[in-house]
Parts: structure tokens; sequence; C-alpha cells
């Protein structure tokens, strides 16, 4: 999703850089940051180095690092969110589950918008 996400970017002109943050991502763009191996505390720092400011027109597409729903995930996601400050938020989910964690789609999207206190977006695949 991220990479079809950046290559649409990329075909419609916008200035857009892939900003990685797990492993297999690092090993594709050649660099980023291992959000997912960095001590709880300093993870939004870290988002921030993985993230630098930017030009206005500029678009960094950041790999996300699992479910806010999680237990296991849900703290490095949020500090990524927190760190990198997005203006924009897209989630994937499957289309074919439609209650994680006790929360229903709807809920999922809200409490994502809260969290990220921007736009959003919950895509869906098939």
């Amino acid at each position: 999703m991220i990479f079809e996400t950046l290559i649409g970017y990329k075909k419609a002109g916008i200035n857009s850089t892939f900003r990685a943050t797990g492993q297999t991502g690092i090993m594709l763009a050649g660099k980023g940051g291992p959000i997912d191996a960095v001590v709880s505390y300093f993870i939004s720092g870290a988002a921030e180095l993985v993230s630098p400011a930017n030009e206005a027109n500029h678009w960094d597409v950041i790999e996300g690092q699992g479910s806010l729903f999680n237990p296991a995930y849900a703290g490095v996601s949020l500090g990524l969110i927190h760190g990198s400050q997005p203006d924009e938020v897209v989630a994937c989910h499957d289309a074919s589950c439609v209650n994680t964690s006790g929360f229903s789609l709807l809920n999922e999207l809200l409490i994502l918008l809260l969290l990220a206190q921007k736009q959003a977006c919950l895509v869906l695949n098939p």
C-alpha cells in the first residue's frame, strides 16, 4: 500500500519521499530508522529525525508500524504519529474483518482522527 501511494504521488508530479521506519523498508530504501528498535521514551524524537521538516509542497510517505489497536504495536505506531506530525494519515484495513479489538470500522476511523488530529483515511483491502 505504501509504495502504491508513493508511485501515485510521483505519477501526479507530487514531490515526495519514502521514509522507512522498519527493517524491510530500510532495506528497500537504503536508509531510514528502525522505530520498533528505539527505546519507547525516544520514539517520537526518532520519528522526527526520520521525517525532517521540508518544503510545503513536499510529501513524506512514512512507513507505518502496525495497528494502533494491537497492544503489541500501538505504542510504536502512536509515537510515530506524534513524532512525524503528519498532515494526513492513511490506514489500511482488511475489508473482511468488520470488528477489531472491539472497535467497529467507524470507531477505528474516529479514534485515528482524534489521535492524529489531522485528516485521516481508512483504506479497505479486499
